[in-house]
């Protein structure tokens, strides 16, 4: 686990040595975790780090894991959820899938397969943040553009050649040539491979 780049853990269990015993567990695999004894004391908690997984028991005193769960969705908290429970109703675990939880299994359990589930979801989501966060990057450094060098900018990666860019822009051939180095020294690329590379990340 790379401390740099940490990974978070939310437990809610209302069990207080199972919790104890899970969250010793998950810190000692270099998570970090947060623990709630039940799901309002959860939902009373502001933020939520990424990437993260929420692992919670189904049967609990108030609010039931997929009740948490529904309140979640509905406040658009896309957190994945893997459940856990030696009570649960097939019913419930049915609803949970439904609701698209990413696991559900069933206390005892064996730890390798938690492990397993919850290290394929942070995962997906660190391959998703990164595509998000190259993505802004992307259209902070476009952003930089003026108009008319955007459009130098898109006729250059389709292809178009000094003149009927300028045909196609009606401006003048050194006007043309100067919008080029702009994007080029605005995007910080040096040549039209890059560019092309560039705009179809």
């Amino acid at each position: 686990m790379n401390s740099a780049n940490p990974s978070y853990i939310y437990l809610v269990d209302d069990d207080a040595s199972f919790r104890s015993s899970l969250n010793g567990a998950f810190i000692s695999l270099g998570y970090q975790v947060k623990t709630f004894a039940s799901a309002d004391e959860f939902l009373a908690h502001p933020d939520i780090a990424w990437p993260a997984v929420l692992v919670s028991d189904m049967r609990m005193p108030g609010k039931s894991g997929v009740d948490l769960q529904k309140k979640l969705i509905d406040e658009a908290l896309g957190i994945p959820i893997v459940f856990i429970s030696g009570e649960s109703t097939l019913e419930e675990a049915v609803r949970g899938l439904k609701q698209g939880a990413i696991d559900f299994i069933q206390k005892p359990f064996n730890m390798e397969d938690l492990l397993r589930t919850i290290e394929a979801s942070m995962e997906k989501q660190r391959q998703n943040l990164a595509k998000k966060y190259k993505s802004i990057v992307k259209e902070e450094r476009l952003a930089r553009l003026a108009p008319r060098e955007r459009d130098v900018c898109v006729l250059m990666v389709k292809g178009f050649s000094n003149p009927k860019m300028a045909e196609a822009l009606q401006l003048s051939i050194e006007t043309i040539k100067q919008y080029k180095q702009n994007v080029f020294g605005k995007l910080g690329i040096e040549d039209l491979a890059g560019l092309i590379a560039f705009m179809h990340e």
